[in-house]
């Protein structure tokens, strides 16, 4: 402190400076992780629409498969030769796409479970960074908390007297 500060004055002070020095490191606490975060949530966005597209094609694959096995079911039903080669080739065209609809589905579960893994990443990010700000705010107020009155005791060694010099000058 400084000669005749008060207690809680000198606390005032000190609290600002640390305020000052916690803002100091906050903001690079924040650039250090800003990159980072921008870039997983970029990923994050374009496993969203990548998710999205899967799905939609699944479901649209599904749709379209599941009106070619009743249209085979009902063509051959209707026939006048249900086990003839045009109702075996539709068959085998309906088995074809339940297949490829079985792959779209799980090419949208594979984008789903990229999309959660992201969003993981990117939450222990966000905790990691939530941590160093605590762990800032916590040393910082540690700091504070441990401050303690200590008298200086002047020593004879430490005491320098300049000398006086008087000059008088007759007019």
């Amino acid at each position: 402190s400084q000669p005749g500060e008060k207690e809680g004055a000198f606390k005032v002070r000190m609290q600002q400076k640390s305020n000052e020095l916690r803002d100091q490191n906050k903001e690079k606490i924040r650039n250090k992780f800003a990159s980072k975060m921008n870039s997983l949530e970029e990923r994050i966005r374009l496993a969203q629409q990548r998710a999205e597209r899967e799905a939609q094609a699944s479901r649209d694959d599904q749709l379209h498969s599941m009106l070619s096995v009743g249209a085979t079911i009902f063509g051959a039903m209707v026939s006048r030769k249900p086990f003839g080669a045009t109702t075996i080739n539709k068959a085998a065209g309906a088995a074809r796409k339940v297949s490829k609809a079985s792959q779209k589905q799980a090419d949208a579960n594979r984008a789903n479970d990229s999309l959660q893994s992201l969003q993981e990443q990117f939450d222990e990010m966000q905790s990691q960074f939530q941590n160093e700000i605590a762990g800032l705010n916590e040393e910082l107020q540690s700091h504070l908390n441990s401050i303690e009155s200590t008298a200086v005791v002047p020593k004879k060694t430490n005491i320098a007297v300049n000398p006086v010099v008087l000059l008088w000058v007759p007019v």
